[in-house]
């Protein structure tokens, strides 16, 4: 399939929390007629200019699926 994605993030620690926050993940790819939306994050390390991190989700609605995002 050719399509389109589009994907949006924000996370961090906030200072003494164990646990990352942020913004929902979205990501969308209308040809295949994915919608993933986070519902919560598990982790995030980071090692000087790379991050990596990992959150729960829905896909259309459905829970039960995880993201691993790199940058």
């Amino acid at each position: 399939m050719i399509g389109k994605a589009n994907f949006g993030f924000q996370v961090k620690y906030a200072s003494g929390d164990i646990m990352p926050s942020g913004k929902n993940i979205e990501f969308t790819f209308p040809q295949g007629n994915i919608d993933f939306t986070s519902t919560n994050y598990e982790w995030l390390t980071v090692n000087g200019t790379k991050a990596i991190f990992k959150a729960q989700g829905a896909v259309n609605g459905v829970s039960g699926y995880t993201i691993l995002i790199s940058a």
